[in-house]
């Protein structure tokens, strides 16, 4: 019984001290190398069956598959683009932000249109908003339509001249704090059956130096007008 404990405990011991006396220098193993005559390393190989990881010559490397490149992700707290800076700009841009809507009939409209400048900031803190199509009459108060904050200007439909009892006109609800009302001036207002037009002169708070002042025209163009009468 002790004859087999020092055999399996020789058997233990002795590969161990064996491994550990097989040594080799740098130059042993280069030796090595040099004489290894059936591996020629310095060859190109096209191993298109092989590891794309053993394959990295400038032939091999176009049909390795790569991943899509990281995105840089914008840090947190940075803001950037055209549609910020018009935001923070608001009342201050060089040119006017401007909605057109065809309306048809602004009367059935003037909730929604309540709600939108008390709930959307890009709707209040828009310039102008421009509508076509308001069907609004002389028995209709200005007040009565615009939202707060804004001032109303309005050419309606002129049923003896257009020939028409409802539809068409054009409105223009500016924005007090972009332009107040006593800065602005109605220039023209024209009724036909084959055009409608208004034309208002505002002079803004804020301009550029090149503008003294700014002329927005709303054009309406009935579906049955005779459209080279309405161009002329």
């Amino acid at each position: 019984m002790q004859f087999l404990f020092f055999y399996v405990l020789f058997l233990t011991l002795v590969p161990q001290v064996i491994l550990g006396f097989i040594t080799y220098s740098r130059e042993e193993l280069l030796n090595i190398r040099a004489a290894s005559t059936h591996h020629q390393y310095d060859q190109e190989y096209d191993f298109r069956e092989a590891d794309p990881v053993f394959c990295l010559s400038p032939r091999t490397t176009e049909w390795i598959p790569a991943g899509d490149p990281k995105k840089r992700l914008r840090k947190r707290g940075k803001q950037s683009g055209l549609l910020v800076r018009l935001r923070r700009r608001a009342h201050r841009a060089p040119l006017p932000s401007i909605l057109l809507a065809n309306v048809q009939s602004l009367d059935n409209k003037v909730d929604e249109i309540r709600a939108r400048v008390a709930f959307q900031r890009d709707i209040r803190d828009c310039n102008v908003l421009c509508f076509t199509e308001t069907w609004l009459t002389g028995e209709t108060l200005s007040e009565s339509v615009q939202p707060a904050g804004f001032s109303t200007h309005r050419a309606d439909r002129n049923k003896h001249i257009s020939s028409k009892k409802r539809g068409g006109g054009v409105c223009f609800m500016v924005n007090e704090t972009w332009c107040g009302h006593n800065n602005i001036q109605e220039l023209k207002s024209f009724c036909s059956p084959d055009l409608e037009i208004l034309t208002i002169k505002c002079r803004q708070h804020y301009l550029p130096r090149e503008f003294s002042s700014i002329r927005i025209t709303a054009v309406y163009i009935p579906p049955q007008a005779d459209t080279s009468m309405a161009l002329n």
